[in-house]
């Protein structure tokens, strides 16, 4: 159970992440209404533009999380902040299926699970191509550190 403080932590939190969803749409920003429209006579697409807006605004609750808390934060308020987040994605799929099969915790924590394996993905992609740009760095340098050794030589010649 979360003390007063950490529960009103997280709750100011929550309070951020819609509060920045309501000025998005106050202020209709073009990132978030531009589908909406270009999408208005193909309902499939639309759904698609609905659904990753919605995964941006849990994304968002993620950063402040990270922003606004840290690792040395207690087990309790990690803890509760996930189960939140849980019951909140659990709720959007509960409303959004037509069937309730899908409704369920494990069915969200194998989304929530897929999409940290994704991530993992273009984080190994990113770190890969660091690493092959490094090389390409240190080969161009070798090369052109024997070259202009080769050429020294020439030119004393």
């Amino acid at each position: 159970m979360l003390n007063k403080p950490d529960l009103l932590g997280v709750l100011s939190l929550m309070e951020k992440a819609r509060g920045d969803l309501v000025s998005r749409t106050a202020h209709e920003s073009p990132d978030l209404f531009r589908n909406f429209f270009e999408f208005e006579n193909n309902f499939d697409m639309l759904n698609f533009a609905f659904e990753r807006e919605f995964n941006l605004w849990i994304d968002k609750h993620f950063e402040m999380f990270d922003k606004y808390f840290n690792d040395s934060d207690s087990f309790h308020i990690n803890d509760s902040f996930k189960k939140l987040m849980v019951e909140l994605v659990e709720s959007r799929v509960i409303r959004t299926s037509t069937t309730n099969d899908l409704a369920s915790k494990d069915f969200c924590i194998s989304l929530l699970s897929e999409k940290v394996s994704i991530l993992n993905k273009f984080i190994e992609v990113s770190q890969n191509s660091e690493k092959q740009y490094q090389r390409l760095l240190y080969s161009y340098q070798r090369d052109k550190t024997l070259f202009d050794r080769e050429f020294k030589k020439l030119m004393e010649e």
